[in-house]
């Protein structure tokens, strides 16, 4: 996870959303009218919709795939059936 908020915090779009969220004092995920934001920070990471958001750094997003298609315990399954469970944990 500290990879991720670090990688965070060089990420364009991490930076913008970030600093919306601070500048609106919404860090924890409801705006002024006390709606629900689709972004939030959680435990220091930026998530969409509870998903932990993976900047555009592409060794870091081939590691959470790796994560997912090498363990033993799910096989070698294609690129489908591996995508649905890391877009359950990560966007």
């Amino acid at each position: 996870m500290p990879a991720i908020i670090v990688a965070q915090a060089a990420d364009p779009l991490a930076v913008y959303v970030l600093a919306k969220l601070v500048d609106r004092q919404i860090a924890d995920g409801t705006d002024s009218a006390g709606k629900e934001n689709e972004w939030k920070i959680i435990v220091g990471a930026l998530t969409y919709n509870g998903s932990i958001s993976i900047p555009a750094v592409n060794h870091l997003r081939g590691k959470v795939i790796s994560l997912f298609h090498h363990n033993p315990e799910s096989g070698h399954f294609g690129a489908l059936k591996t995508a649905e469970p890391v877009s359950r944990d990560f966007y």
